[in-house]
């Protein structure tokens, strides 16, 4: 795990780091692909299995941090095709 640089957070890197991803095509398509794959804007909930349920939610977790570090960002403004 890189360190962090001196008056850095976590939280500023990772926001940095998705607007970086963000100013190039590849970089959205990647995290459109992340998000996607993390169910961001479908139901985690599977009837009967709650393990797969918590799966899903920890998955969804990941999109949650993209998200609240992207307001703007392109990726946030398109729902993921459930493939």
């Amino acid at each position: 795990m890189a360190k962090l640089d001196k008056g850095q957070t976590r939280t500023s890197r990772i926001h940095r780091n998705i607007e970086v991803l963000n100013k190039i095509p590849e970089g959205q398509e990647f995290l459109q692909d992340l998000l996607a794959y993390c169910r961001h804007g479908l139901s985690p909930f599977v009837p009967g299995a709650p393990d797969v349920t918590n799966f899903n939610l920890g998955k969804q977790d990941v999109a949650l941090l993209i998200t609240r570090q992207c307001d703007s960002c392109l990726i946030t403004q398109r729902i993921p095709t459930n493939e």
